[in-house]
């Protein structure tokens, strides 16, 4: 199964057609549920995110980059995949408008967070956290709000 993915991955990134992408993934998901606790499900995980960022599909990116930096034991990617998050969350804001695109930079903010939090000595952890902090401050939830404030 993972050969299978790698090899539909392969060929996605060469022919770049959306059949070829869905197929890798398909294989992915098989394998990560067919083997949820093998010693590669991480990078596994890590591959099928890559596949679904490159395939422009960067919600689902998102939440497979996350899944890999925060639903297994730490590893190499960890912290790569949670950064790697971030980016597939700003790449499908820039796609969207109104309540969707306000939940989702909601959701990008609570990540941004969680990254800082989870991996303080990566190298761009604090540049996350600062913007993470003034994004959260401008576009502060009303129930975050006092109830006496305007």
């Amino acid at each position: 199964m993972k050969d299978l993915a790698q090899y539909y991955h392969a060929d996605a990134q060469k022919n770049k057609k959306p059949e070829s992408y869905a197929e890798a993934a398909r294989w992915y998901r098989s394998y990560l549920s067919s083997f949820p606790n093998d010693p590669d499900a991480a990078a596994t995980n890590y591959l099928l995110a890559d596949t679904l960022f490159e395939s422009q599909q960067y919600r689902a990116a998102a939440q497979e980059y996350e899944r890999t930096a925060y639903a297994y034991p730490f590893h190499a990617k960890s912290d790569e995949a949670g950064f790697a998050a971030l980016v597939a969350y700003e790449k499908q804001e820039a796609l969207l408008k109104g309540d969707e695109k306000a939940e989702l930079h909601r959701q990008n903010i609570d990540s941004e967070l969680k990254f800082a939090r989870t991996f303080p000595k990566h190298p761009q952890s604090n540049i996350v956290l600062t913007r993470a902090a003034q994004q959260d401050i401008r576009h502060e939830r009303p129930a975050a709000r006092g109830r006496d404030r305007p």
